[in-house]
């Protein structure tokens, strides 16, 4: 699905820090109280990047971006896409992927 919960607001803003959901291929990332989505997968054709200390890295071809998702080398075309988040009728935070 084009749209997947993530949880409620207090659960989710809970912690601090990045993480990664496999199902969704998408990085979660929560700092001072606020929280975006970024896609895991990359520009070039499409593997999942991996984070690392400096950003995200992919192991197929070696595309390379910051922790802002902005690609920094290798054959990717473009960054990292995020995606919209918001407050769903239940209550739960939505991405919209």
């Amino acid at each position: 699905p084009s749209v997947f919960p993530i949880g409620r607001p207090a659960d989710v803003l809970a912690s601090e820090g990045r993480v990664f959901l496999p199902s969704q291929k998408v990085f979660l990332e929560v700092s001072r109280g606020r929280v975006r989505c970024m896609t895991a997968i990359c520009t070039h054709l499409g593997c999942t990047v991996n984070a690392v200390e400096t950003g995200f890295k992919c192991p197929c071809h070696g595309s390379t971006y910051d922790l802002s998702g902005l690609n920094t080398g290798g054959p990717a075309p473009s960054p990292l896409v995020y995606y919209r988040i918001y407050k769903g009728a239940s209550g739960e935070l939505l991405v919209d992927k």
